[in-house]
């Protein structure tokens, strides 16, 4: 099993809360497997929404714009953390 950095831990941690808060989903119960539709029912608006939220937190300098082939949460932390690194 592959170990996760600091950088990959903090970031998937930041991306459960704010799928926490959109959900109503505790943070507790959110793993990285759970698909963003099936699991947690966020819709493809929920995204668009949810990538505003990481633009604030990340204070990113450009719109992040989600790719809609993410499905899992954890596709969701990859697309996050590979976004930071380019900034």
């Amino acid at each position: 099993m592959k170990k996760m950095n600091e950088k990959t831990r903090n970031v998937q941690q930041i991306v459960i809360r704010h799928i926490s808060e959109y959900t109503d989903v505790e943070e507790k119960d959110i793993d990285v497997s759970m698909t963003l539709g099936n699991d947690l029912g966020i819709t493809s608006f929920d995204l668009v929404s949810l990538a505003y939220e990481f633009e604030e937190e990340f204070k990113a300098e450009s719109e992040i714009d989600i790719p809609k082939d993410a499905e899992t949460v954890g596709d969701l932390v990859e697309f996050v953390k590979n976004m930071l690194e380019r900034y």
